[in-house]
């Protein structure tokens, strides 16, 4: 019990989200960098949450991982079943089976504790695309959505459209390293994305 009560004063003083807190240190990094992030997580929601949407968006995450572990060398995924669709975008220095391991662990943590909303996300975006991450589901079927949203995250910008937001700080992604880094290009499953080829030799602090 003291042990908890030392964690949410640590949260407090730090101006830490509480969830934040729980996450920031369940993340594994291999053959890769390990880099602290803070994460910005945004929804819409106009009503309409379900058990079986918040169902299908398990599975939707639950694959979409599995895509990234087994592939390497992607930047792009789009997810389309039934109601739900979504995209991810890992940057060409985001190493995938790490962002496989702790991208999607803020996603989670909202739909167990609120269900799932129309559209929610999660990112990391600072200018540059290479070292952005981004994942993102709508249980309406708007693939115009979030298909804009995968070209902003190729283009190193955050997404524009969204009801509420907030920060989950101390996160952590995986980064290759430059000369290791993906081969960019646009994705057919994104259609033309806006990738900014930035002349990045490092990760920035």
């Amino acid at each position: 019990m003291k042990y908890i009560f030392l964690l949410f004063l640590v949260a407090f003083v730090n101006g830490r989200s509480w969830e934040g807190l729980l996450l920031q240190k369940r993340s594994t990094c291999s053959n890769s960098d390990e880099v602290g992030r803070s994460f910005t997580f945004g929804y819409i929601n106009d009503g309409g949450k379900t058990d079986e949407n918040k169902r299908k968006v398990y599975d939707a995450i639950n694959e979409v991982k599995s895509w990234l572990m087994a592939s390497k060398d992607r930047q792009a995924y789009r997810y389309t079943k039934d109601n739900i669709v979504g995209y991810v975008w890992a940057g060409s220095m985001v190493q995938n089976s790490g962002a496989a391991n702790n991208g999607f662990k803020n996603l989670i943590y909202e739909l167990d504790n609120w269900g799932m909303p129309n559209m929610f996300y999660i990112e990391y975006v600072n200018g540059n695309p290479m070292h952005g991450w981004g994942a993102i589901f709508d249980q309406t079927g708007n693939l115009e959505r979030v298909q804009e949203a995968v070209k902003l995250w190729s283009a190193g910008q955050s997404v524009k459209k969204f009801a509420n937001r907030k920060t989950y700080q101390s996160q952590s992604l995986c980064y290759l390293s430059y000369s290791g880094r993906k081969n960019e290009g646009n994705d057919g499953e994104a259609a033309c994305c806006w990738t900014a080829h930035m002349l990045y030799t490092r990760i920035p602090a």
